[in-house]
């Protein structure tokens, strides 16, 4: 009978670089398809980018407009100041997705139609429903005291029903 050395064992499996196997049907696409067709889209990169600073806008202003205006309760100033903070924390997430998705312009509808890029817009597509909503009801989310001038709701609404 032959026996295997526990220390032989020890080194063939530290040599071993392990790796899941990869489905057929995933190793094909990966090898056949592109996603990229080489087609820029600077219109469409542009409209990113407009997108971009018009949220960021909107976002900024409707959260300082709300977060540090107590009309009931003199609150410190550091409490505003951070609770704004708070809400202005989500614009870098807006803002990677937005430079995601104008560099995936960059390569053409078929980067833009993988289901990666599908889900960012779709994201970006939920939170502007959202947050349109949230501008036009914020007196009613705030119990009252929350409303936004009218010219303030418009540009909230232009940046995000867009």
């Amino acid at each position: 009978s032959m026996t295997v050395s526990p220390l032989l064992t020890a080194r063939a499996l530290a040599q071993t670089t392990w790796r899941p196997a990869r489905p057929a049907a995933c190793r094909a696409c990966a090898t056949s398809m592109s996603t990229d067709d080489g087609i820029a889209l600077p219109r469409v990169r542009a409209t990113y980018v407009a997108s971009a600073a018009a949220t960021t806008v909107a976002w900024s202003l409707c959260a300082l407009r709300a977060l540090t205006v107590h009309p009931l309760i003199a609150l410190p100033p550091v409490h505003n100041v951070l609770t704004a903070a708070g809400a202005l924390s989500a614009l870098p997430i807006f803002l990677a997705t937005f430079a995601a998705l104008a560099a995936a312009s960059d390569a053409g509808w078929k980067r833009l139609s993988s289901q990666t890029y599908r889900r960012l817009n779709l994201g970006l597509a939920a939170a502007s429903v959202w947050c349109a909503a949230a501008a036009v009801g914020a007196a009613g989310l705030s119990g009252g005291r929350t409303t936004y001038p009218p010219s303030l709701l418009a540009g909230a609404l232009v940046a995000h029903g867009a």
